[in-house]
């Protein structure tokens, strides 16, 4: 047939050898990597703040190839209708405020981020200005009248020692003593204050940070805010895996468990992956009596009601 092949009655035309060899060198690996990394479950999971990075690794990548002149003709202009596309779902990042939200409240990035990359400071202004907004609307001030109306406690008569010591006459010494002590000056504004500071390239985790002791009593607010954006999946992985993992639980021949059974295993799947639960656990559940009396939900199973605050499930 020559240099053609027929198949369905119609001839096509084999690929130059110069070209198999430019497919060798074509960018295609970036496109492997995003999706083995996007592809993670449990703690090296990416996040939100993740998305915009990759698509500009992936950007940066193929208006390369679309220009290396080495590549052959019809690669080139493969890459640049890649280009073209990636960038329509780049942009789609604007029609929705969390993207840059979650940029901003990672204290690896910031805004700094933006400059390093060259963005106009018009959109850095707006990234700030998304951020001020959903801040004031939504979560000002919101985790100090929580945490006033739980610590609140009733007032106690005063103790004997507190009688005498009212009792005794008071020092000048002591009291110059005690207008030396810096109290510690509040924080006017949690959002000012985090934005004053310079980003943190080598903080390991930017939900951990925000998750310690330390910044949730600086930032009582703004740490509720950052978890709850820096918590928003990615992508849509960890759901498709959960209707995979739904097929295997509940078969055909399995198809008459209870709801509250079906979370039990899911539960103990994913933070077994997660290191929560032990062997010897698990051991010690299977030594038990089945004949005596079974827990009525989960929480009886575990011994808690409500997840512990220093604590993150990925389920």
């Amino acid at each position: 047939m020559g240099s053609h092949t027929l198949r369905y009655g119609r001839p096509r035309a084999r690929l130059p050898l110069a070209t198999a060899a430019n497919l060798a060198r074509v960018p295609n690996q970036v496109f492997y990597d995003a999706t083995q990394y996007f592809s993670r479950a449990g703690k090296d999971a990416p996040d939100l703040t993740d998305v915009i990075p990759a698509m500009d690794i992936i950007d940066q990548k193929l208006a390369t190839g679309s220009l290396n002149q080495a590549l052959d003709p019809a690669i080139r202009v493969a890459l640049g209708l890649g280009k073209r596309s990636i960038n329509h779902y780049y942009n789609k990042t604007d029609e929705s405020a969390v993207y840059r939200i979650a940029m901003v409240l990672d204290p690896r990035h910031k805004v700094q981020y933006f400059r390093d990359n060259n963005w106009p400071e018009e959109w850095i202004a707006q990234a700030r200005f998304l951020v001020r907004q959903a801040y004031d609307e939504d979560w000002k001030g919101q985790a100090v009248s929580h945490e006033e109306r739980e610590g609140a406690e009733e007032p106690q008569p005063p103790t004997d020692a507190q009688h005498a010591t009212s009792s005794k006459k008071s020092n000048m010494f002591d009291a110059a003593r005690a207008s030396r002590k810096k109290a510690a000056v509040p924080i006017v504004d949690e959002l000012d204050h985090y934005l004053n500071t310079d980003a943190n390239p080598a903080i390991d985790s930017a939900l951990g940070w925000w998750t310690s002791r330390e910044q949730r009593t600086t930032y009582p607010n703004l740490s509720r805010m950052a978890i709850s954006y820096l918590t928003i999946p990615p992508t849509s992985v960890a759901v498709e895996r959960l209707f995979s993992k739904g097929r295997i639980f509940i078969s055909h021949l399995r198809n008459g468990l209870s709801a509250a059974s079906i979370r039990v295993l899911l539960c103990l799947n994913n933070w077994s992956v997660l290191g929560f639960i032990k062997d010897k656990d698990v051991m010690s559940v299977a030594r038990e009596d089945p004949s005596g009396e079974l827990p009525e939900d989960v929480e009886d199973v575990w011994g808690f009601s409500e997840p512990r605050e220093d604590a993150i499930f990925f389920v």
